[in-house]
């Protein structure tokens, strides 16, 4: 009972923590952290908190994508 509790509290630790950086724009930390609380949630069969955080994850990659596109255009109208 205590390794599911503590299963759920570190999902929910580590979904928190991509909360706070994609408040400061660290994207690529955030998807870590989201990877993380992903793999915590199947590890206890939390549907809906696997639902919810990769509904996060497609997000922040999402807007990592479209960073990246942005910046590769910088790059080659500055050449």
């Amino acid at each position: 009972m205590h390794e599911l509790m503590d299963r759920h509290v570190a999902a929910n630790t580590m979904t928190d923590l991509a909360a706070i950086h994609l408040r400061h724009g660290c994207l690529r930390d955030a998807i870590n952290c989201y990877d993380s609380a992903l793999a915590a949630m199947r590890e206890q069969g939390d549907l809906d908190g696997e639902m919810q955080t990769l509904r996060r994850l497609d997000a922040v990659r999402e807007r990592l994508s479209v960073q990246d596109a942005a910046a590769r255009s910088n790059a080659r109208t500055a050449s």
